[in-house]
């Protein structure tokens, strides 16, 4: 299923240092991805896009509050099995940002899109979104169209002195860019 993409004026959806505190080591935490009132997850006033946001693409910060090694934050549809891909690796003392795109699972009763963050130790986490995908054009703008599949480890490499892993995540194939042949 092709997607569309709609770039949004930026917007915190997730701030956990000013609501909700920290992702405890090992915790996982679901966020809606759209909403007037996100303040009890540290976000604004990020209205609903029109049409259904079956993914979202974001910038996330993570801010590391161990002290020594290293970390990873992974981000995924809420209601899923936590995958082994991560979005983030992090080391104590080092503030990272990246940016992805994640499908989003429809939670029934909220009536709402969340996402879900994983952390291997205490990290605060900053969501911004800067776009929406859907299946259709009907925002009256022009989009690329995309197909989404799920996070792959694509390569791996060390840090020499510290032993951590860091990862590079692919989680979207863009039409006619990479085929499915192409990843082997």
């Amino acid at each position: 299923m092709g997607l569309t993409y709609h770039a949004v004026n930026p917007c915190r959806i997730v701030d956990t240092r000013e609501a909700g505190g920290p992702i405890a080591a090992g915790g996982t935490r679901e966020f809606y991805v759209y909403g007037t009132s996100l303040g009890g997850q540290g976000g604004g006033n990020c209205p609903s896009p029109v049409g259904e946001p079956l993914a979202v693409h974001g910038n996330i910060t993570v801010i590391p509050l161990f002290a020594t090694g290293g970390a990873n934050v992974r981000v995924y549809p809420a209601n899923v099995l936590t995958p082994d891909t991560s979005l983030v690796n992090v080391r104590a003392g080092v503030n990272l940002a990246n940016a992805g795109t994640v499908k989003t699972f429809y939670n029934v009763t909220a009536s709402q899109r969340e996402i879900e963050v994983f952390a291997t130790k205490s990290v605060h986490i900053v969501i911004d979104v800067l776009g929406y995908y859907n299946t259709s054009n009907d925002w009256g703008r022009s989009g690329a169209t995309v197909n989404l599949f799920e996070g792959t480890r694509t390569l791996t490499s060390k840090y020499v002195n510290e032993g951590q892993a860091n990862s590079i995540t692919s989680p979207m194939i863009v039409d006619g860019a990479i085929t499915a042949a192409d990843l082997g």
